[in-house]
């Protein structure tokens, strides 16, 4: 990559069509100036409204946020959803169901329904999923395959560096040892998924947000963020915005984070050039 031997740093959201609260965050964050890039999820209740606040963003180009774990399918196959139509698998149900040919052509036929329905509505340029489910092999296999057919150039990988922010509050909720698991499993899973993806496609060396899930305010950032000495990464927060009763508290603090006047300077002030999935320079 043009940026090995430099920090580089590409700052996301996921979340954008969840729901209005997501979407406010997300267009917000872009326009204040620290997201640079999101992603879209399309089966969810909020895509109409992001596809209109789309419009008002500019240049800003987004990405295929795959979604099997969450909301309505889009192809109502019954081996993804419950008799209502809605996803009934949690990330181990689909990594357990990943081995069965028959759930791997539903998977793909659902994939292949989100990625025609964004492309059909926004400006693309990568590819991940929600929950992290494309980490898993036999999946991120078919995220390659259709990555490759409908010329996707960056799919996300998520090895994060190991770090420890100075804060006893933050490791003594039960959350804290559970996003610990989650980083060895796909960390380990990158480290595989990383030599598929070779030099056919762009990637992140690192991903920041998975330590600290639910804890993600600036100070974890910013200190994710020293451990790294060269490389792309990319942060990742899910900003929700309410007007009135915060619902998702940590959602909330994500969004203060983008609203920060000073958060991109510092993010500068330690060495990092800052872009977006195209991999170039601001």
């Amino acid at each position: 990559m043009s940026y090995q031997n430099k920090k580089v740093l590409i700052f996301n959201s996921d979340d954008f069509g969840h729901s209005h609260p997501f979407n406010m965050g997300v267009y917000k964050g872009i326009k204040s100036g620290v997201i640079k890039t999101s992603c879209v999820l399309s089966n969810m209740e909020g895509y109409s409204e992001a596809k209109e606040l789309a419009y008002d963003l500019g240049k800003i180009k987004f990405g295929i946020h795959i979604n099997l774990v969450e909301g309505k399918s889009l192809t109502e196959n019954k081996l993804l959803v419950d008799s209502k139509n809605y996803f009934n698998n949690g990330y181990i149900d689909l990594l357990k169901k990943s081995f069965d040919k028959n759930f791997l052509n539903a998977a793909e036929f659902e994939m292949r329904a989100q990625i025609e329905k964004t492309l059909g509505d926004f400006k693309i340029n990568h590819i991940n999923s929600h929950v992290h489910t494309h980490s898993i092999p036999n999946l991120f296999n078919l995220v390659i395959k259709l990555a490759k057919e409908y010329k996707i150039p960056y799919i996300r990988t998520q090895f994060e560096k190991p770090y420890f922010v100075k804060s006893i509050k933050k490791h003594l909720t039960c959350k804290y040892p559970v996003n610990l698991i989650k980083l060895a499993l796909l960390d380990s899973l990158s480290l595989r998924n990383k030599k598929l993806i070779g030099d056919n496609f762009l990637t992140n060396d690192y991903m920041l947000g998975v330590t600290y899930t639910g804890f993600m305010d600036k100070n974890t950032i910013l200190e994710g963020l020293k451990v790294i000495d060269k490389g792309v990464v990319e942060v990742l927060i899910h900003p929700a915005y309410y007007e009135k009763e915060i619902l998702k508290p940590d959602n909330y603090r994500e969004f203060l984070i983008t609203q920060d006047d000073n958060i991109i300077n510092e993010i500068k002030n330690l060495g990092f050039i800052i872009t977006d999935c195209s991999l170039k320079e601001e």
